[in-house]
C-alpha cells in the first residue's frame, strides 16, 4: 500500500470510527490480494480496496469512471473483489484523487460512473451503502 493510499484510508477511517464503525486495515504481508480495509457496523460488514490516483484536474462534483482504478488492481485483488461481488457481499473500490477528492465504485464495471465527493460526502456514500439491503 502506497503512502498516499494509506493516508487516504486513514482519513476516511477517522471519519467512520466516531460514527460507530469498526475499521481495520488489512496488512498485505500474509494476505496478498485481500482488500485494504475491513469495515463493520451493527452486524453489516464490507471490504474496501483503496487506490490513490493523483489527478489535479478532478474536482468535487465531477463524474469519473471505474476504468482507471480497475486497471490498477492486481490479478489477486481483482479475483478477490470478483468473488465477493459474485456472492452479493459488500465490497467497494475507494479512489482518492487528492487529499480532498474521492470516488466510490461498487462494481468492477469499467463504465460505472461515480460522483467525485469530498471526505464528508464519501463517508455519507459509505454509510448509505452499508445501510442498503
Amino acid at each position: 500500500m502506497s503512502k498516499p493510499e494509506n493516508a487516504m484510508l486513514n482519513r476516511v477511517r477517522k471519519e467512520l470510527e466516531p460514527l460507530g464503525y469498526y475499521t481495520e486495515k488489512i496488512t498485505p504481508v500474509f494476505s496478498n490480494g485481500a482488500p485494504d480495509l475491513y469495515i463493520e457496523k451493527q452486524g453489516v460488514d464490507a471490504f474496501c480496496e483503496g487506490k490513490f490516483i493523483p489527478r489535479k484536474t478532478i474536482h468535487v462534483g465531477d463524474f469519473v469512471t471505474a476504468e482507471m482504478p480497475i486497471k490498477q488492481l492486481s490479478a489477486l485483488q481483482h479475483a478477490w473483489v470478483t468473488r465477493r461481488l459474485a456472492n452479493n457481499l459488500k465490497t467497494f473500490l475507494l479512489v482518492g484523487y487528492s487529499s480532498y477528492t474521492y470516488a466510490m465504485f461498487r462494481s468492477l464495471d469499467a463504465a460505472e460512473h461515480a460522483p467525485v465527493r469530498n471526505k464528508r460526502g464519501i463517508v455519507e456514500d459509505i454509510e448509505a451503502y452499508m445501510n442498503a439491503p
